[in-house]
């Protein structure tokens, strides 16, 4: 018998000759809700990325002014999109 939330081989085997278009539905569903993490994945790297060239590209004095050192910029850029 299957853990509870775990898919054993033979569990996909009952699911497929019982309840084809369901197992169908659960995969696609699964399928669905990787893609998006992925996606969301990829998108925070992005603007990860952004974020830390931009703190790195400030003039030394705008970066002063702020408060902030351009070498922090790697620091200060994942907690802003990670935290």
């Amino acid at each position: 018998m299957a853990v509870v939330g775990a898919i054993t081989y033979h569990d996909i085997g009952e699911r497929t000759v019982g309840m084809g278009s369901t197992l169908l539905m659960y995969v696609r569903k699964h399928m669905k809700n990787l893609i998006n993490h992925v996606k969301t994945a990829l998108n925070n790297y992005a603007r990860y990325i952004e974020t830390r060239n931009e703190i790195a590209r400030l003039p030394r004095d705008v970066a002063l002014d702020l408060g902030i050192d351009r070498g922090d910029a790697d620091r200060i850029a994942r907690q802003a999109i990670w935290s």
